[in-house]
């Protein structure tokens, strides 16, 4: 039932006992409302680099000053505003600045300093973007237009941490210009300084400048944080506020939440009333929601109106003890998230890699014999605290230690150009440096991984690793000895290899031994568990004790999210079945969280879900067989802590029958109903705890608008981000390429007709090349139809085909081929009466001619 609530209360009500910002070591968090302007103003920065300015091009954009926008301000912009040193192949120092028209950017590819020493940047914006070092202004661009005050968040940041070491800042709301800034004037406040912090950014102030009095500047604006839009059951929920004046102003808030179903749920106004003093106060308005995931709109009525969606996650919490599987997932944690936004997703562990790169080789010795840990200690300290296990990763060396390939290596990838990528000239100096940091975190890290994907290696794309299966081997080797010396409880596992690599790299390092020299087998799980089939088999074989885990997967192809849910939900289960010790998502703000605004997505509220109904469980057991089981992807049982039975069922339009059940629960956690203790809706996917293994007496297929599943062939499995569209394969679909034309040929293209992919289907004449999948449909009338569209090559003629078995398992193929295919996308439609089927096979292709054709939009749709 929707609850509503009026608030006029006096603002000391409303103020927060915290500052609206979040708080992870090394990072210095400001205020950027009623500070940062945004037609025009500068940034100062005072700070000592404590590493070469050859080393900053071994790694991705780090930051010295930035702003992340509140919404996308273009197509791949992340940051708003920012001073950076860019990774290969870019060098030295850059300035940016996007404005959601476009962006501008100042690059000092010359730039260098004295290590240790002081020096002051600055970049300044308005009808100019220039950058300056040491007052010098040493680049500059024309502006069109100013940063639109919509994009411009809550905060700042600055990175206080080596090897940036930011002492000093002030933010100024005029652009300067040279002998404006320099380095004695950072520390004197003028009428135009908005901001000045000094004494290692520890003695703040925040001013009224002479814009602020001009105009009358007020603004209230959401306070969006990562760790105050997820909670858990018996939280109460909040939306924060960041409010400012330098004039007496009057807001009205109203926020509407609505639950997963898109019905209303809560719904308060609230007045708040700024004073004119300049000082950044905090608001919380208390929302009273039960746990499910909701979508908030919030509309801001003071001088203008301004509108605001975000989602809060409330995650369920069930009875029970914590079992043996409440280990097996792990997080990805980013350095500058606080980790209860991991932890409240049921995160036990997490593993250094993406936003947390902190053991690698280039961050821990920058140069040789100087170690450098301030970073890796303050996350181990984090983690720690959150009681997050470590798998920490080692790899990807300094410049000074990386054996520089020629130029063809470096074409044939992206990041082969990058010293990080490339293979160390010491295997000694590779050994120091794992024992050197193992030595450190005895008894605190206790898996050690031994470089990522290192199978992105030539002969296939070299993303990862320079060298030869025999030169990681010989790395493998010695690092297994070094931490093994530095502390003899420690795990080793080997890379996590990426089954979308070079796939012959496993195979060759076991027939080499490399299973002697590690504890952990270790796979990435782009492509399911069907991916790694045979690498599986193979360690298996030689080490049937040793465990497997699951180190990397996201699913960053699927752009739509609630298509995400099922496929999440099915590759736990799916690597549960399969043995998986441990489990490891990657992804914070590519999966799990809005980029601008930090909400969590329906993934993340899914797969907080499902970890706390794994939670209490010890085992798996076994899945369901039942007449209409194959539209289960997910039909798992698991024994519970208490001897009850978990069973999971997931499925995109079947629901089953099933009992005596003693609970249930739907995809968000929210108790379902049960009827007779037997009747089980399933909305993606079904939570039921029984005191024994279910008895299934009926499964139901739900009527669908169209029959055809991922027909635009948008949910993608593979790592496309790193192999390459040629490394994805749609999900749902398998292909058929060669079973009648050896030269036959099936891949992703991006020459889509809508969304971002297509099918491209290629043969050489022989015989049919098609991709299937199955389903079940009732009797009815139905138009088959597809999008095709003619490439290279000549006399192609695209089909669609079906194949259904009756009740006698009597399979009846049927085909239609379409003539006189067009360079431009067509339309193309087949009209199907179709009997009663236990099965029915759907598929697509090219029946005749050579080259290739293309397909999108692939529907089969009930017409009665």
């Amino acid at each position: 039932m929707k609850q509503s609530a009026v608030l006029l209360i006096f603002i000391a009500a409303f103020l927060s006992a915290g500052d609206g910002l979040s708080a992870t070591p090394g990072l210095f968090r400001g205020y950027t409302t009623g500070v940062i302007r945004p037609d025009e103003g500068t940034v100062e920065v005072e700070l000592s680099f404590s590493k070469p300015v050859e080393e900053f091009a071994s790694a991705d954009g780090q930051f010295i000053f930035a702003v992340k926008p509140a919404r996308r301000p273009g197509k791949d912009g992340n940051t708003l505003l920012c001073l950076f040193m860019p990774p290969e192949p870019g060098r030295g120092l850059s300035a940016l600045v996007r404005t959601g028209k476009g962006y501008y950017r100042v690059d000092m590819p010359s730039f260098s300093y004295v290590k240790n020493e002081m020096i002051h940047l600055a970049m300044s914006w308005g009808k100019a973007l220039t950058l300056f070092v040491n007052g010098r202004a040493v680049g500059s661009t024309p502006m069109k237009e100013g940063i639109g005050p919509e994009f411009l968040s809550h905060g700042f940041q600055a990175d206080m941490f080596p090897p940036f070491n930011v002492h000093a800042m002030k933010l100024s709301t005029r652009a300067s210009g040279e002998g404006d800034v320099y380095p004695g004037r950072l520390h004197v406040a003028d009428d135009d300084t908005s901001f000045i912090a000094s004494n290692g950014m520890r003695d703040v102030s925040y001013r009224t400048t002479r814009w602020h009095t001009s105009c009358g500047y007020h603004a209230l604006i959401p306070a969006w944080r990562f760790e105050t839009q997820v909670y858990t059951e018996g939280e109460t929920p909040f939306m924060e506020f960041i409010g400012v004046a330098h004039k007496a102003a009057e807001y009205r808030v109203s926020i509407q939440a609505y639950d997963s179903d898109g019905v209303s749920a809560f719904t308060t106004n609230t007045r708040i009333s700024l004073m004119p003093d300049g000082v950044h106060r905090v608001f919380s308005i208390p929302l009273a929601l039960k746990h499910d995931y909701y979508r908030i709109i919030t509309s801001i009525h003071g001088a203008d109106d301004a509108f605001y969606t975000n989602a809060i996650s409330i995650l369920p919490r069930t009875m029970g003890t914590d079992g043996a599987l409440s280990k097996f997932y792990g997080q990805h944690r980013d350095t500058d998230v606080e980790a209860s936004f991991f932890t409240k997703l049921g995160a036990r562990s997490t593993r250094t890699w993406a936003g947390g790169r902190v053991f690698l080789w280039q961050h821990i010795e920058p140069e040789q014999g100087q170690f450098e840990w301030t970073q890796a200690d303050a996350y181990v300290s984090e983690c720690r605290n959150a009681k997050l296990d470590i798998l920490g990763l080692l790899g990807n060396p300094p410049r000074w230690a990386a054996l520089e390939p020629d130029e063809a290596h470096k074409k044939k990838h992206p990041l082969a150009c990058r010293p990080e990528r490339w293979k160390p000239k010491d295997t000694a100096a590779w050994g120091r440096y794992v024992f050197e940091t193992a030595q450190r975190y005895k008894g605190v890290v206790a898996s050690w991984e031994i470089y990522n994907e290192v199978n992105f290696a030539p002969p296939a794309r070299p993303g990862s690793f320079s060298g030869s299966v025999e030169d990681y081997f010989e790395m493998l080797k010695t690092a297994y000895t070094e931490v093994k010396r530095a502390d003899p409880k420690a795990n080793v596992l080997i890379s996590g290899f990426s089954p979308n690599g070079d796939r012959a790299w496993p195979l060759s390092l076991m027939k080499m031994g490399a299973l002697n020299y590690c504890d952990i087998f270790n796979i990435h799980g782009y492509s399911g568990v069907d991916g790694v089939k045979d690498w599986l088999a193979a360690y298996k074989k030689e080490k049937p004790a040793m465990p497997w885990w699951q180190t990397e997967q996201m699913w960053f192809q699927i752009e739509d999210h609630e298509k995400r849910i099922l496929p999440t939900v099915e590759y736990y289960a799916q690597f549960l079945a399969a043995g998986a010790e441990r489990y490891y998502n990657m992804g914070t703000t590519e999966v799990f969280a809005d980029r601008y605004i930090y909400s969590p997505t329906s993934g993340y509220h899914i797969t907080g879900v499902f970890m706390e109904m794994l939670r209490t469980c010890n085992a798996y057991k076994g899945m369901y067989r039942f007449t209409g089981s194959d539209e289960f992807p997910v039909r798992h049982y698991f024994t519970r802590t208490d001897g009850t039975i978990l069973s999971i069922f997931a499925s995109a339009h079947a629901s089953v029958t099933a009992g005596p059940c003693i609970a249930a629960y739907d995809s968000m956690g929210r108790t379902n109903t049960i009827t007779d203790g037997e009747t089980v809706p399933v909305s993606n996917a079904a939570y039921i705890i029984s005191a024994k293994p279910l008895v299934i007496k009926n499964a139901v297929l739900h009527a669908r608008k169209t029959v055809c599943q991922n027909g635009g062939f948008e949910e993608i499995d593979g790592d496309i981000g790193e192999g390459g569209l040629a490394a994805g394969k749609p999900r749902i679909w398998s292909y058929r390429d060669k079973n009648f034309d050896p030269s036959g040929a099936i891949s992703i293209s991006a020459d889509a007709n809508s969304g971002k992919y297509a099918l491209a289907v290629s043969g050489s004449g022989k015989g049919r090349v098609f991709a299937v999948q199955y389903t079940r449909v009732p009797a009815g009338n139905y138009i088959f139809s597809a999008y095709f569209k003619r490439g290279e090559g000549s006399g192609q003629k695209p089909h669609l085909q079906y194949n259904i078995a009756d009740v006698e398992k009597k399979a009846e193929l049927k085909i239609k081929a379409f003539d006189a295919v067009s360079g431009e996308y067509r339309r193309y439609e087949w009209v199907i009466t179709m009997p009663d089927v236990e099965a029915l096979t759907l598929g697509v292709g090219m029946s005749e001619g050579t080259g290739t054709v293309l397909i999108d939009e692939v529907r089969f749709e009930r017409t009665d």
